[in-house]
């Protein structure tokens, strides 16, 4: 059975978090919730994990240094920030501490399911505004989609809905590399370079 740590003091995002943890294993998780740095720990000291969820502003905590106590209690293990901290330097801080992943808690739950299935099949996710030179938020440009073929804007779409490229397939009735190829052609002629950069372009053009 996979198990979850949730750390967050905030019972209503713990609670958000639990039915979207639940449709991305294939057995339902257990999921064990602290709302501490201290009761985190305590956790981590006493079981293994599969995946943290740790907010970094927790009672005890409020720097990457409570990610680096919670990584050397876990070892091996996805340790994913979820904050409502939209500071880069904080996001750099985090990637410097070894984070997994960096979800601003602004982003709605298909795309937090996106970063966290991403994350999950072993890559990585922070905020491409937290990367740039200046370090602070653009303005997102209005996506040219005309260059993508119609079989594209479906990929695109179902991006935007948070599929996997496994469901993908399956709703096209294709493969798994197929979908993998049109999701490359996809972002290349979007001119972006995540997944999630690509689905909340999929979000705007799918209430088209």
């Amino acid at each position: 059975m996979p198990s979850v740590l949730i750390a967050d003091d905030h019972p209503l995002m713990r609670d958000a978090l639990q039915p979207l943890l639940g449709e991305l294993f294939d057995d339902a998780p257990r999921i064990d919730e602290a709302e501490t740095l201290s009761s985190a720990l305590t956790a981590l000291d006493s079981a293994t994990y599969d995946l943290v969820l740790l907010d970094l502003c927790m009672p005890g905590g409020g720097d990457a240094a409570a990610l680096m106590a919670a990584r050397e209690r876990a070892p091996g293990v996805p340790v994913v920030v979820i904050s409502h901290r939209e500071d880069a330097a904080v996001v750099r801080q985090s990637i410097a501490a070894g984070a997994a992943g960096y979800i601003p808690k602004s982003l709605d739950t298909s795309l937090i399911r996106s970063a966290l299935r991403l994350i999950l099949d072993g890559g990585q996710y922070f905020p491409g505004w937290a990367l740039t030179d200046s370090g602070s938020r653009p303005t997102a440009p209005d996506p040219d989609t005309s260059a993508l073929t119609r079989r594209q804007r479906t990929v695109l779409r179902l991006l935007g809905e948070g599929c996997s490229n496994r469901q993908i397939a399956e709703a096209l009735h294709l493969s798994e590399w197929t979908v993998k190829a049109h999701v490359s052609a996809v972002l290349r002629k979007l001119g972006v370079s995540t997944r999630l950069e690509a689905a909340l372009i999929g979000r705007e053009i799918g209430t088209e």
